[in-house]
Formats: structure tokens, C-alpha cells, sequence
């Protein structure tokens, strides 16, 4: 099936710009997560511009749909074995102290020779981030951390509005401005571009089947007859 032309296509201004607020650096963000699994934590923290922050907890629709998208590249990874995908994995900058981020599923291509890394935050971006949307985030928390990761070396961005049904693919356009292009309806097809070549992956496999319409009536009213009694 060919992906319809997208119904969007818009560029975003430069949005991830440093809060100041910013406290923490990553060796304070490395103790914080440390001291809160110790603890029992169950939860999950980024550091966003220097302040340690909470990941929404994921709801079994979150959860899902990162599931299916993850699911999907996996398999298509054992026929095309070209990198690794991962499900909320860190990712962190090091020229950037302040941010450590967590996208909820990712891809890394094997054409980068990077070691598989079992402590810590690997300290590189991925090739391709996915970012869905929880209660707890707004649209520009989302396009700003799509910013942050395609200007820290990510090719591709898919932020997913389970809402809406909706999926924005962000890449990096000229001028280090992010290029936004939203797919949206349920012949839409999410394709992986030069990072996943030839994959695909319709949007109706992405979220929750649509609620069957209500059935018309198995004994409607007859019409009217001539000479028929009225009321």
C-alpha cells in the first residue's frame, strides 16, 4: 500500500532552548536515578535542560502502541539485520552535561560500529526516536524533545498522538530548523525513510481498532400502505 500524500507538512522554529531552571548536571541526574532504584522506585526520570523530570507513567495504550511500533522493527530487523531497536533506552550528549533523554523506543544502525552499552547512557543520539504522547506531556514538550535529539546527530523522529491518531515525522530541514510532516487517517503508511529503508508500517496497525458502528435494526418499521389503519 503507498502512503497517501501527508496532510501537513510545516517547519518548526528552534524550541529546545535551555530553562532556566536548570540545577542538575548528568553526574547529579546519574546519583538521583541511582538512589532512587535503591529505594524502589518504580519510575522513570529524564534530565530535560538540568532538571531531573518524571516520564508520565505509561498507560496500557502507551504501553501498547510502543510495543506494536517496537515489535514491528524488530521483526522487519530479522530479515534486514541493520541495527538494534531498543524500548526506553538513555541517551546522552557528552559535550551536553544537562540532558539525558529517554525516547520510548529507538533504533540504532549497525554501520556506526557503536559497542552495545549495559551501564549507563549511551553517549550518542539514536538514528531514529519515537515519542508518545501521555496525558503528561503537551505538544511543544514533544516537538521540542524531536528537536533536541535531531539536533544531537538523530535522523528521524516519530512523534505518535494516540488521541488523534496521528504520527509526525520530524527530520532535520535547512537552516537547523526541524521539518514536521503529519500523517494522519487510517490509509496512512509511517515509512522509515534512508534510516529503516523499505519499511512500513500502517497507522491503523498502530493504535486500537475503530469501534464497529451500531448494526441497523433487524426489524426496521415497514412503510406505510394504502388503506393501512392510521393512527
Amino acid at each position: 500500500m503507498l502512503a497517501p500524500t501527508p496532510t501537513q507538512a510545516e517547519t518548526q522554529p528552534q524550541e529546545d532552548q535551555p530553562s532556566p531552571k536548570a540545577l542538575h548536571d548528568h553526574a547529579d541526574y546519574a546519583a538521583f536515578v541511582q538512589h532512587a532504584a535503591q529505594a524502589g522506585e518504580d519510575a522513570t526520570y529524564e534530565l530535560i535542560w538540568g532538571e531531573i523530570a518524571q516520564k508520565p507513567m505509561p498507560t496500557q495504550l502507551h504501553a501498547e502502541i510502543a510495543v506494536i511500533i517496537s515489535a514491528h522493527i524488530w521483526f522487519y530487523l530479522k530479515s534486514k539485520p541493520i541495527g538494534r531497536v531498543f524500548a526506553e533506552a538513555n541517551y546522552r550528549l557528552p559535550s551536553d552535561p544537562m540532558n539525558d533523554r529517554i525516547p520510548d523506543v529507538s533504533f540504532v544502525r549497525a554501520d556506526r560500529n557503536l559497542p552495545l552499552v549495559e551501564a549507563g547512557s549511551a553517549p550518542y543520539m539514536p538514528d531514529l526516536a519515537v515519542e508518545i504522547k501521555s496525558e503528561g506531556n503537551s505538544y511543544r514538550e514533544l516537538r521540542e524533545k524531536a528537536g533536541y535529539f535531531l539536533r544531537g546527530g538523530a535522523r528521524l523522529v516519530w512523534l505518535v498522538y494516540p488521541n488523534v491518531r496521528e504520527v509526525e515525522v520530524c527530520t532535520m530541514g535547512e537552516a537547523g530548523q526541524m521539518s514536521i510532516v503529519r500523517l494522519t487517517g487510517e490509509g496512512a503508511v509511517l515509512s522509515g525513510g534512508d534510516v529503516l529503508p523499505e519499511f512500513s508500517l500502517p497507522l491503523r496497525e498502530i493504535f486500537p481498532p475503530l469501534p464497529t458502528p451500531p448494526a441497523p435494526p433487524a426489524d426496521p418499521v415497514p412503510p406505510a400502505t394504502e388503506g393501512a389503519d392510521t393512527p
